[in-house]
């Protein structure tokens, strides 16, 4: 649900995770309370907004259009994004009044993936693999300024796991931050 405040927060983080409201995701909600602590940032989980996958695009384009970047935090599901978000961004990326809501805005992905980082070659491979996303934002007005991947340790609870989260969202809110005038 919408606050009435959210609006006139800047950093719209769009979560989509099929997985949000059946078990605990680690890294999706370490990321989601990590930002929740900062004020400038609202997090929205479209998985509760539109259970039954009827996106309300004036209300999207809305919340885009005063926001000064998006934020897509999602778990990589066989290669692409989850189902919702998908839906998301062929609804509202093609909308009318959408490029004029997020002209000249800063567009960053953030992924989580429980396979280890090794498995991918490289941030080129994720972002070969978002191209299609990337692509659109970018032809939207969209400024794409990167892809942040966080590993999903799951249910394995030690130091090292919780340091490596830590670091992708501080690399996700310096990228944000440094890109972004708040």
């Amino acid at each position: 649900m919408i606050n009435e405040g959210d609006c006139d927060r800047n950093i719209q983080v769009i979560v989509a995770n099929p997985n949000y409201l059946l078990y605990n995701n680690r890294a999706v909600n370490f990321i989601v309370k990590f930002i929740q602590e900062r004020p400038k940032y609202v997090v929205r989980n479209l998985n509760e907004e539109y259970r039954d996958f009827t996106i309300d695009i004036e209300k999207e384009i809305l919340l885009l259009s005063k926001a000064k970047a998006v934020v897509f935090l999602f778990p990589l599901t066989t290669y692409y994004m989850p189902t919702l978000l998908t839906q998301y961004v062929q609804s509202v990326f093609t909308s009318k009044g959408f490029m004029e809501a997020v002209f000249n805005k800063e567009f960053l992905i953030a992924v989580t993936t429980s396979q280890n980082e090794s498995v991918f070659t490289g941030v080129k491979s994720m972002e070969i693999l978002l191209s299609s996303v990337i692509q659109i934002a970018k032809d939207s007005g969209l400024h794409y300024i990167g892809i942040v991947r966080v590993f999903d340790p799951s249910d394995d609870s030690n130091d090292q796991n919780e340091v490596l989260l830590e670091e992708a969202c501080a690399k996700m809110v310096t990228l944000i931050d440094t890109n972004v005038n708040l």
